[in-house]
């Protein structure tokens, strides 16, 4: 039988971030929460092991820079849209009052729940809530908690 857990508490970086790891199967499902916006998918694959140092995972799963790229990776949230640079399909789409639907995240909480990680989050629009869960194979699924 394999277990679904969360780690019990997230790690912290320096820079104030706090890192969340969902396992399940032989996989994490690594969240690190950002400044403005959405939490970051950091990695979904082969178990990253205990988390004591939130900084060094971070830069140890960070993305690397192109040449010409921008001064910072762009962020690949749980729920991509333009406003994080997104340049494929948006995750949401809609309009409000004729103007397309582009939300701006405040208020973002990622709680550990018993065998999920749970993202709240409120925008002028819209109050989102999902909750992500890995099963025995390791494979991941969001829905509402």
């Amino acid at each position: 039988m394999t277990v679904v857990d969360c780690d019990p508490a997230p790690a912290r970086a320096l820079d104030g971030r706090q890192v969340q790891v969902l396992r399940g199967g032989g996989v994490s499902l690594v969240l690190a929460t950002a400044d403005d916006g959405l939490p970051e998918v950091l990695h979904w694959g082969r178990d990253v092991g205990p988390v004591t140092d939130g900084a060094e995972l971070l830069l140890a799963l960070g993305r690397p820079l192109g040449p010409s790229a921008l001064d910072a990776a762009w962020p690949l949230t749980v729920l991509p849209t333009e406003r994080d640079g997104w340049e494929g399909r948006p995750a949401i789409a809609g309009h409000v009052d004729g103007l397309p639907l582009v939300p701006r995240w405040r208020d973002v909480e990622v709680t550990a729940e018993p065998g999920a990680l749970v993202v709240t989050a409120v925008s002028d629009e819209l109050l989102l809530r999902s909750a992500f869960r890995l099963d025995a194979a390791g494979c991941c699924a969001s829905g509402t908690p």
